[in-house]
């Protein structure tokens, strides 16, 4: 499979985050964004041939991670008074384990297929497929893939307010813009 050039096929980030104290971190490639919830502050790094330290002031929260409300669960099953996800296969690189499968109406003929560790609830697969206007059929357009996902709290030392040990670090008014994570289910 050919991964270069533009767009890129496959895109791989690294997520760091821990919702308690409120911080984020996101690594792709030479670029890093780090954003202290906490202290109002984002940060961008770029530690390429032409490196370079932007800060910002962050007004935000740090967003949820949640499913949207117009979605369902694909397959319930009844336990008691209440229904429940049930399990089924996962897709690969996952075929080996249980998920649940989370289904999202994006509209504009695009349906989200999310999988999740049934158990634990973690987030492996989403597929976005995209309906076909000449068959009518879905078919998938974008597929996410989460791997080494690790539920212990990150260092803290990834997280550093960057300013405390830079002296080379501009303010960028504005921010920087969100990265979706994904599709849209989260995002820092």
């Amino acid at each position: 499979m050919q991964t270069d050039g533009y767009p890129p096929k496959i895109r791989t980030m690294q997520l760091n985050y821990n919702s308690k104290i409120g911080v984020a971190r996101v690594d792709e490639g030479i670029i890093s964004y780090i954003r202290r919830y906490d202290l109002k502050k984002e940060f961008k790094l770029n530690s390429g041939p032409y490196p370079s330290c932007r800060t910002s002031y962050l007004s935000e929260k740090l967003p949820t991670q949640q499913f949207q409300r117009n979605g369902k669960w694909s397959i319930t099953i009844k336990t008691g008074n209440q229904k429940e996800p049930k399990s089924i296969q996962c897709p690969a690189p996952y075929d080996s384990k249980k998920c649940a499968m989370w289904i999202q109406d994006e509209g504009s003929g695009q349906i989200v297929h999310v999988y999740v560790s049934h158990g634990t609830w973690i987030p492996l697969i989403a597929i976005l497929h995209t309906t076909n206007p000449k068959t009518k059929t879905l078919e998938p357009s974008l597929t996410f893939v989460w791997n080494n996902i690790n539920l212990n709290p990150p260092n803290n030392e990834l997280f550093q307010d960057v300013t405390e040990t830079r002296n080379d670090c501009e303010d960028q008014a504005g921010g920087f813009p969100w990265i979706h994570l994904f599709h849209h289910f989260f995002r820092v």
